[in-house]
């Protein structure tokens, strides 16, 4: 069904589902138990736990998936779907760096009320939309590895158009 959810007067949030209203405070999650299952934002689908929160001012929709779920979701919005067999080792190496890129912000001691943006403020994350075989199969390949320099996970930063030029 739909959740409608917004803030209340005193930055609370209020959730709406089929002529029920809750008042959640700071948050609500919800998570799918089935296998495959996942939610939809909009036209976006996401897997596994939804949580709904606020900060008191902004409602945050944050999708909690396992690192290999996240990877997935970046190949695609970093890299698009539109791949075949002979892309599979640059798309294994784009999953090391997302999967690096991550962790190094993880260890970051920021107060926030998630790890990364999904957006291209951290890196592109489009859940479950636009994966598609090959990138499923290169993190798949790929699980579990990361970069890493003098002992601590490497600073991996890339970019996805250069305007001509790199330094």
């Amino acid at each position: 069904g739909l959740l409608q959810c917004s803030l209340n007067e005193r930055g609370e949030l209020v959730a709406r589902a089929q002529r029920m209203e809750l008042e959640c405070g700071q948050g609500l999650r919800s998570w799918t138990r089935e296998t495959g299952g996942s939610f939809g934002v909009g036209r976006a689908r996401y897997p596994d736990t939804l949580l709904v929160t606020t900060d008191g001012r902004k409602i945050y929709v944050i999708n909690i998936v396992t690192m290999e779920q996240y990877v997935r979701g970046v190949l695609a919005g970093e890299l698009g779907n539109n791949h075949g067999e002979g892309d599979l080792e640059a798309l294994k190496a784009q999953a090391v760096l997302a999967r690096t890129y991550v962790l190094r912000k993880t260890e970051l001691p920021i107060a926030r009320l998630f790890d990364v943006h999904a957006d291209t403020r951290d890196q592109v994350y489009r859940g479950l939309v636009a994966t598609n075989v090959v990138s499923e199969r290169a993190a798949r390949e790929s699980a579990g590895m990361a970069l890493s320099y003098e002992g601590k996970y490497a600073e991996c930063y890339y970019h996805g158009t250069c305007g001509g030029s790199t330094e």
